[in-house]
Formats: C-alpha cells, structure tokens, sequence
C-alpha cells in the first residue's frame, strides 16, 4: 500500500521499533519510595503528546473511544482492502485503536517468524502504519491501549508503559494498574485496590486514591472506565447495596456523586449530555453528567451502546440479531434492521452511517453500513482473503481511522490464512 493512502495522509511511517523495551538506553529515574505510589514509576524521557491528537481519542463512548467520529468517512460500497498485519490464533479480536501515527493492534501469540523481534511468540501491541509493522510493545495482561499526540500508553508485562509511537522507544512506565484511559492530560488507571491518575507526559502521580466504597468493599470498576473532559465514570465489578455508578473528578480521584444501578458487566459509555450503564439483568439507565437519573429501560443488548449525535446504536444479543438505534434521552426505539447472527457487538458510528461487521458459516467476513437516521442498510462489503476460512474466523468491531476502517480478523483454525488486520477504505 503506498504512503500517500488516504487513510493515513496525516500519519508518518513509524521508525524501527525496539524489539524489546526491557532494554533501555540512558538515563533513567526509578522512584521507589516506599509506601508511596511514585515506587511504581520509571521514567526514562517525557513522551511527545504534543502532536496532532486528531480525533483520536474521543470522550465519546466507552473505555476503547474507538467507536464515534465526529465526521463522515469516504468509504463506499466499492473500494479497497489491505491486509496491514497479522492478526492472533485467537477466538476473541481486540478491537483496533488508531493513533496519529498508525494503527495500534493487540495481538497474542504471534508465532516469532511473522514478528521477526527473534525473542519468540509475541503477545503485546503492534504498530503498524503503510510503512510496515513493528513491535512497540509486550505485555501481559490487559486489553486496553490509548494514543495521545506522538505517543501510546499500552499494556507492559506489568502496570503500563509509554512509548513514543514514532520509533517505539519507551519514555516511562508505572509498574502497576492496567486499562488506561485519557482525561484531558492525566492517564487514569485501575490497580485493585487504588485507582491513580498520571501526568501523560511524565508518568508523575498526581493523585492516587483508594479504590474503595462506602461499606469498605471493593471494586468501582469493571476493568475500565469511561470519560467525560474532566470526569471518570465507573461501575462496581460485585453486586452491592450501595450504588454501583460512581463519578470522579478527574483532576484529583474525589468521587463527586454516585448512581443507583444494578451490578453491571461493562464500564458506562458517556455522550454529550448524559452517561449509560447496561446492567447484567439487560437495564439500559441514562443519568445526567451531573448524576439526575433519567431514564431506564430493559432492553436485549449484546453490549452498551455506541453513542452518535443524536442516537445510541447498539446490536441486540437474541436471535434474530438486530441493529437499533434508540432515543438518548427516553431510551425509546427508533429503528431495528436485521444483522447476521455473529455480528459484532458494538458499531462504529458517524454523523450518517452505522457500521458493523458481520461474518458467517459459509460467507467471508464483512462490514456493513447502516443509514444512522432511518436504519437502511446502504452496502455490504466483504474481505475477499477471508473467504476461504468462511465460517472459522471472528471479526472485532470495526474501529475508525481517517477515511477508513480497520478491523482485526482472527480464528483458532492454524491454517487459516485470512487472519489479519485489515483496512477497508
């Protein structure tokens, strides 16, 4: 594919990464006061989030912010479909994340001889951008990565670590917690029993708070959290008595209110003017940014909606598998079109279009786009290379980029050779 492909005419090419980030040159500093969250840090060089931050990552939508763009893209019924990575022997795809330098793809267990960092499988980030692919980062665990200016906060085989995505050379790290998420210039992360704010540029904490309720229980948070510009919104991972919905500023971790909800499965998504929790019982509830409960209503959702400018778009979870669009502030239905049976879960959504991808038994992986306002489905189009795995592949939720979509494609069949993550422009 070459350089000037639209999807990335704002995107240099990515340097050569450090194969490995476990080695690093010049200096460093460790803080390792003990009892004091700064033990965590290490900081090699400040990392560049100074750079175009494009739309990428947006406060709208859920803990990924990779299902909402504030304008239209320029994909058609016909076009072109580039392969730009492998993709994992897995039966559950990560959904892409887009940053100002390319794609960023978790990935696992990719056989060494497809990586080429000649330190066996690979599980961990690639960057990948028209230039080629390279390995940013391993991890361990954890699911979530966030792209702010130059750099990326991804997942390390402990806590995360900041990279600058330009050539992959780590800026700092902090040794515990996991699913990063952006407020503005302070990265949030969840660590069992604390929840801690980070300067992005440093690593230095601003604040660190215990992540505790008010019946000392604890667990705010599922494994994310979802943002407004200056609040963090969180669910309880158990059942309580006490609310389970909990707003905190994010210029300090103080909780600021709490909403009544049932134990939920998912972090909250947040639109312009409100913020939504799915319950595990199938209880859409709608609360202010301010904490006013709005609305709730039982609803059969595979996950929590995206959030578009005037419409929630979620797929159903019950056969025959659906796409609706629902009123955001009664919750009401405002159209339903049928999707396949393995539709993804949740839809990339735009000022006009709804898209989702869509894959089954005897037909190549695909992606459909849907008329936000009156639910039409405009076109279908299929990845040719997948068409010979019909029916043992799964695609993740298609995630937005400039005047494209990109999509991880993966399988357990070994043989199967239409894995990978693919751009669809």
């Amino acid at each position: 594919m070459p350089s000037s492909s639209p999807a990335f005419r704002r995107r240099a090419a990515l340097a050569a990464a450090a194969a490995s980030l476990s080695s690093l040159a010049g200096c460093q500093t460790l803080d390792r006061l003990s009892g004091s969250p700064s033990r965590f840090r290490r900081h090699t060089r400040d990392a560049p989030v100074d750079g175009d931050r494009g739309p990428w990552p947006t406060t709208r939508g859920g803990f990924g912010r990779r299902s909402f763009a504030d304008r239209d893209l320029d994909v058609t019924a016909t076009g072109r479909v580039d392969r730009l990575a492998p993709a994992s022997r897995s039966q559950f795809p990560e959904q892409p994340a887009v940053g100002s330098h390319g794609v960023l793809a978790l990935v696992s267990a990719l056989p060494s001889d497809v990586v080429g960092d000649g330190e066996g499988a690979f599980t961990g980030t690639l960057g990948v951008t028209t230039g080629g692919v390279r390995t940013l980062a391993r991890r361990g665990v954890g699911s979530t990565v966030a792209a702010v200016g130059d750099a990326a906060i991804l997942p390390g085989e402990s806590g995360v670590v900041a990279v600058d995505a330009r050539n992959g050379a780590e800026c700092w790290r902090f040794e515990t917690g996991t699913f990063p998420t952006l407020v503005g210039d302070v990265c949030c992360l969840e660590a069992g029993d604390h929840l801690y704010g980070l300067d992005v540029r440093t690593g230095t904490v601003r604040w660190a708070v215990e992540n505790v309720a008010d019946d000392d229980s604890y667990g705010y948070t599922v494994d994310a959290f979802a943002a407004s510009d200056d609040r963090l919104f969180a669910t309880r991972k158990h059942e309580y008595d006490a609310p389970s919905l909990v707003a905190l500023d994010a210029r300090d971790g103080s909780v600021e209110w709490r909403g009544d909800v049932d134990r939920s499965g998912w972090p909250p998504v947040v639109g312009p003017d409100r913020v939504y929790v799915l319950s595990a019982s199938g209880t859409l509830t709608a609360f202010s940014l301010d904490g006013t409960r709005e609305w709730a209503r039982a609803l059969d959702l595979a996950a929590p909606p995206a959030v578009g400018d005037d419409r929630l778009v979620a797929t159903t979870a019950s056969a025959p598998r659906s796409l609706v669009a629902l009123d955001p502030a009664t919750g009401a239905e405002l159209w339903r079109t049928p999707v396949a049976a393995d539709a993804c879960a949740v839809p990339a959504v735009t000022p006009r279009r709804a898209y989702v991808t869509e894959s089954g038994a005897r037909t190549p992986v695909s992606i459909a786009a849907i008329d936000v306002a009156s639910g039409e489905r405009r076109w279908t189009r299929s990845i040719p290379s997948t068409a010979d795995d019909a029916g043992s592949l799964t695609a993740s939720a298609p995630a937005l980029a400039d005047d494209g979509l990109v999509v991880a494609v993966v399988g357990n069949d070994a043989f199967a050779s239409g894995r990978g993550t693919y751009l669809v422009a």
